[in-house]
């Protein structure tokens, strides 16, 4: 279904996809407010339409957006904090860290000019 030509029935046709009430979204739509209005509007077979495919897009991208959540809470669940150390207890430079173990890390800090123990520790 292509975009409504009544912008306003376009607006009203996204606000009802955003899970507004009928007559929120008839207001949204640059209408007066008008509850008898507002239920013919969207009883309006176009609209219905309309609506229907702005939540099936909005579904997709949800399901992409949940899709990469998990993906990113497996790199962070699964890392292990010992591969941002090399040899001699040192931390790695990031550019040295693999792909899943950079995207786990928010941040990394080192104390003092050489690693300890306890820099080791905080970090």
């Amino acid at each position: 279904m292509p975009v409504l030509k009544n912008t306003r029935r376009e607006k009203f046709a996204h606000a009802s996809a955003k899970g507004n009430t009928v007559e929120e979204a008839y207001v949204a739509g640059d209408f007066k407010a008008n509850r008898g209005n507002a239920a013919h509007l969207n009883a309006n077979e176009s609209v219905q339409d309309r609506v229907a495919e702005i939540q099936g897009k909005g579904a997709l991208q949800a399901e992409a957006t949940v899709e990469r959540v998990l993906k990113e809470l497996s790199r962070i669940g699964f890392s292990d904090l010992r591969r941002v150390f090399g040899a001699n207890v040192r931390l790695l430079r990031p550019e040295e860290w693999d792909d899943d173990t950079a995207a786990a890390v928010a941040s990394a800090e080192r104390e003092g000019k050489e690693p300890t123990e306890s820099a080791v520790a905080q970090s």
